[in-house]
């Protein structure tokens, strides 16, 4: 968890992930995106200040409202960050993400 109060540049973590997704990727099967990949390789050109403030309130909010989802929410989440590329401090990246919650 990132703090909204100390929110990171991606270049905080971009040198490690840039050499460290392909290991992922071959351990797990997953795959990231090249709009999540494109912050990684050029931190300098990225605006993204990471923090997990919206990410798990919202989180915590859809497990109030809809338990029996907050599973698969989550998955929503990383999909939406790693695959995406979407920024989750941006607050349109939930309206895109609540629109495929089940009612």
């Amino acid at each position: 968890m990132i703090p909204a109060d100390h929110p990171r540049p991606v270049s905080s973590i971009a040198g490690y992930v840039s050499q460290a997704y392909k290991t992922v990727e071959e351990r797990t099967g997953i795959r990231f995106g090249p709009d999540f990949l494109w912050h990684m390789f050029h931190p300098e050109e990225s605006d993204w200040f990471m923090h997990s403030e919206k990410s798990a309130a919202a989180l915590c909010i859809l497990k109030e409202i809809y338990p029996e989802q907050q599973v698969a929410f989550a998955a929503d989440l990383q999909y939406a960050l790693n695959f995406e590329g979407r920024d989750l401090t941006d607050d349109e990246a939930y309206r895109h993400l609540l629109g495929e919650i089940p009612a």
